[in-house]
């Protein structure tokens, strides 16, 4: 059994070293290959960070194309929305961690996906039905745009007869 300061010394070590891997990285840019094996080889000491780590850096490490799908898995039931967000844009993300957070509670995650042009139709399509306005108009105007259509025909009365467009039409 670890007493109090053998606990304490662990988590000094854990960060250091997470210091020390910060550093090197910070040095690098994000997108060069050595960032990626060097994640591969401390995925346990960065996920052991997680709560250790500012959001702002969980949320750069989490748009980060380099980034291992595992990873990306640990930060999608991140606490923060913000780095939940930045999830769901990285083109890494696994399919299921997208559906995932295609019904996250945050409505601020919901909307920042139905924004995602990259984000397979059949999650956009569920994104329509959103409980949540914003987000179901978003999913509809980002599903419009890719298909190149309109999804909903849009109704327009003729103030003289008290018409829709489409009655006329067939009238």
């Amino acid at each position: 059994m670890k007493s109090g300061k053998d606990v304490s010394d662990d988590n000094r070590a854990m960060l250091m070293a997470g210091r020390q891997l910060w550093s090197q990285t910070r040095k690098r840019t994000w997108e060069q290959d050595s960032f990626n094996a060097l994640a591969a080889r401390h995925v346990g000491l960065i996920s052991g960070l997680f709560s250790e780590t500012s959001v702002n850096c969980l949320r750069r490490i989490a748009e980060n194309s380099s980034v291992p799908a595992r990873m990306l898995e640990q930060l999608a039931v991140h606490p923060e929305a913000s780095v939940r967000e930045a999830v769901s844009d990285n083109p890494n993300t696994p399919l299921d961690t997208l559906w995932l957070l295609s019904t996250d509670e945050c409505a601020d995650v919901r909307y920042a996906m139905a924004e995602n042009y990259n984000l397979p139709l059949a999650i956009l399509s569920v994104l329509v039905e959103d409980e949540n306005p914003y987000v179901s108009c978003r999913a509809t105007s980002t599903l419009e745009r890719l298909i190149g259509g309109t999804l909903f025909e849009p109704v327009v009365w003729n103030k003289k007869k008290k018409e829709t467009v489409k009655e006329r039409a067939v009238g």
